[in-house]
């Protein structure tokens, strides 16, 4: 799947490293099972970021928007991103 930007195409790992350099370091993503799970999962790993604040819900799939709610009110000073499936965040 290819995302077009200014009509530059895009992979979905690329498209998903610029969207991880506007998170900061306080941010939570929680993920569903997934390529993209798998790739940020990569990319952390990549950077050196470390994956304490990202939540990959292996089997769950469907449950990462609950699992994002819940952390977003245990923790409503911390912004909190849901990737649902390959082209979709959800942002609080």
């Amino acid at each position: 799947m290819n995302i077009f930007v200014f009509s530059v195409p895009l992979s979905r790992e690329s498209a998903l490293d610029v969207v991880l350099k506007h998170f900061q370091h306080r941010d939570v993503v929680v993920g569903t099972t997934g390529m993209l799970s798998r790739e940020l999962f990569e990319l952390r790993a990549q950077r050196s970021d470390g994956h304490e604040r990202d939540f990959l819900t292996v089997g769950g799939m469907g449950h990462a928007s609950s699992i994002a709610l819940g952390i977003a009110l245990q923790k409503p000073h911390r912004n909190v991103n849901a990737k649902k499936k390959t082209n979709n965040f959800i942002i609080s």
